[in-house]
């Protein structure tokens, strides 16, 4: 972990937060089971679970999901109103632009109906940076 900079949003569902922290209960046994097959992979199995489970996270135990998925909407929302570049809404032809590079981007699936211009740089950005991932 570290080579990239990612958010993890740790959810326990049906564990302790410490069992996994710990690496105490099934976690324990799945990782004895995978010792005798993967045991080049196994340490940074335990590392990357490990470090994961040290994040402050939910645990469904306390909260309803429903109210879990709430809180990690909210979080996700306000992590990308921060990624979001500033650009200016007065750049002149920057639309057509946009539109010329999703055109590259999409091939002839063309994107039309900028009625939101910020939901739509948004998606734009998410879906400019996923095609270039998979190059």
């Amino acid at each position: 972990m570290g080579k990239k900079k990612l958010i993890v949003l740790p959810v326990f569902h049906d564990v302790d937060p410490s069992d996994v922290r710990k690496l105490r209960g099934t976690f324990e046994d799945a990782f004895a089971k995978h010792l005798i097959d993967n045991t080049e992979n196994v340490q940074t199995w335990k590392d990357a679970v490990t470090e994961v489970a040290g994040i402050s996270g939910w645990d469904l135990r306390d909260e309803p999901e429903s109210t879990v998925i709430e809180e990690i909407i909210q979080r996700i929302n306000k992590e990308l109103d921060r990624e979001v570049p500033s650009v200016s809404e007065h750049l002149v032809g920057m639309e057509s632009r946009v539109q010329e590079m999703l055109d590259l981007c999409l091939g002839e699936r063309s994107v039309q109906g900028w009625h939101n211009r910020y939901t739509s740089k948004l998606w734009f950005l998410s879906n400019l940076q996923y095609w270039f991932s998979c190059r």
